[in-house]
């Protein structure tokens, strides 16, 4: 029997616990303001909340690449989404090698001091 868990094979969104001193408790502060995350555990933040990156649609792109095929997705989380501050962008390219290694690298920039902590399950 085969578990499936919402989150497996989902890119982790902005925070996790642990960052930072954060916790899966919203609010926190950055640079003296208060930020208040939505809740979608009871008062917990989990998983970048109830509508995080991973439920969102994100751009697609192919590319050929010397070491092997590779698709990378992106996607812009606007000033505010789930609470966070600032627009960030991120990439995440999933690199499958001619050696049948999967790679997967995240890049992100934002243009507020926000909190930022990538992964995947």
């Amino acid at each position: 029997m085969i578990l499936v868990h919402q989150f497996f094979q989902a890119p982790v969104p902005r925070h996790v616990a642990g960052q930072e001193g954060l916790n899966h408790h919203p609010p926190f502060s950055r640079d003296g303001r208060q930020y208040q995350l939505a809740t979608n555990n009871g008062p917990n933040h989990l998983h970048g909340g109830p509508q995080g990156i991973d439920k969102r649609i994100w751009n697609a792109r192919e590319d050929q690449r010397p070491q092997g095929s590779a698709v990378t997705f992106r996607y812009l989380s606007p000033d505010g989404e789930e609470g966070y501050p600032g627009n960030l962008q991120i990439d995440v390219t999933y690199l499958l090698t001619d050696d049948d290694d999967l790679q997967i690298d995240y890049v992100a920039t934002t243009d507020r001091p926000t909190v930022l902590n990538l992964t995947h399950h």
